[in-house]
């Protein structure tokens, strides 16, 4: 958690840790706040352990530029326990002897690298992955359009204005009063027209066996139509393991809900690591997060792709708990890819040239990110 008001390039912070061996797990952090642009020149410690001859940690950390200043130190803390008759003199030259034992380095993650769209491309492990990367890139727009309306003409409508703007249309068949699975061809049509991908917000959230049968069949059909679906990872990856059995085959691409939009969204840090693990784990086919931030910083996650709802040119709320952000806060602050707006251009009195502007927004915030 990063405590204080933060200013690209100009901030400057201090890390504060409760106990150091080696100094990695502070190095890390420095590493990581460096790419967003955050200067690391002290860090404070309340316990060195002193790992090693000299304490390797502060000796490591210096040799980045870090100044680490600790409230106390292991060999004081013995010390003081021996005065007090808390330890005997044998135990205390025990631990002594123990901590000046030397330790193997603790390894640091290495941080991903900035790359552009069409870098990332190129690492992506997932197909779909691949060409919303090389979709977004050429068409040079990162924008998602959540077309959350309750008939077939309304979407299709919607669907033929926007879509020369957009990379994505998020549908949610469920919700539409006269669905009929002649509408699908006719939404297909207008994704090969105006080149943009279908992604059906399904949420998945049941065990493998159940999951599979609702991608596969019932009466939407999804996997058959849809390039994208996501799923909640409440259910394990076991249930990432069974829509990938469907989906896999057929090209498709699935992501992971990390975290959402509402303000008392029960996602947290559990839910981002095991759907990181997951994602990781079945990388040929999650694609990415459905997240409020970028979420998988090592080497190796650049692959990824991260949309988030919730945005909008203003910063505001509505009544029903949903929480909004500016598309400069969601690509260039929190280092997410792809803008989900809704209602900001659907219920827009002119929902192309709303389109426009949040196409705009959002690739100019994208532009200005892989530029630093």
């Amino acid at each position: 958690m990063v405590e204080g008001n933060i200013v690209k390039g100009t901030t400057r912070a201090i890390v504060l840790e409760d106990v150091v061996t080696t100094g990695g797990s502070v190095l890390s952090t420095v590493q990581l706040l460096a790419t967003e642009g955050i200067k690391v020149d002290h860090a404070v410690v309340f316990l060195n352990r002193e790992q090693g001859e000299g304490g390797r940690a502060k000796d490591s950390l210096a040799a980045e530029g870090v100044d680490l200043r600790s409230v106390v130190n292991i060999g004081q803390v013995l010390e003081i326990l021996s005065k007090k008759g808390k330890i005997t003199a044998d135990l205390e030259k025990q631990v002594r002897d123990f901590f000046a034992q030397p330790q193997p380095q603790a390894e640091v993650p290495k941080v991903a690298p900035k790359l552009s769209f069409a870098q990332r491309a190129k690492v992506s492990k997932s197909e779909m992955g691949r060409k919303l990367f090389e979709l977004m890139e050429s068409k040079k727009t990162n924008l998602a359009l959540a077309a959350d309306v309750s008939t077939q003409s309304q979407l299709l409508k919607l669907a033929e204005e926007v879509g020369p703007e957009i990379a994505v249309l998020k549908t949610h068949v469920d919700t539409l009063d006269d669905f009929e699975p002649s509408f699908i061809p006719k939404l297909e049509e207008l994704a090969k027209k105006h080149n943009f991908f279908i992604f059906e917000d399904r949420k998945f959230a049941d065990i493998g066996n159940t999951v599979k049968s609702q991608y596969a069949g019932g009466v939407y059909k999804i996997a058959d139509w849809s390039h994208i679906t996501n799923s909640h990872i409440v259910s394990g990856a076991s249930s990432v393991a069974s829509l990938k059995e469907v989906g896999l085959p057929k090209g498709r691409g699935l992501l992971l809900i990390a975290q959402m939009s509402t303000v008392d969204a029960n996602t947290n840090t559990s839910t981002v690591s095991l759907s990181l693990n997951a994602a990781r784990q079945h990388s040929d086919f999650v694609f990415g997060f459905i997240s409020q931030e970028k979420i998988g910083k090592e080497e190796g996650d650049e692959g990824f792709i991260y949309l988030t709802p919730g945005v909008h040119l203003q910063k505001e709320g509505d009544n029903k708990g949903q929480h909004y952000n500016t598309p400069h806060h969601v690509i260039v602050e929190k280092q997410c890819d792809v803008i989900i707006v809704g209602r900001g251009i659907s219920e827009a009195s002119d929902p192309a040239a709303e389109a426009k502007k949040y196409r705009e927004a959002g690739w100019n915030a994208y532009q200005s990110r892989v530029s630093q």
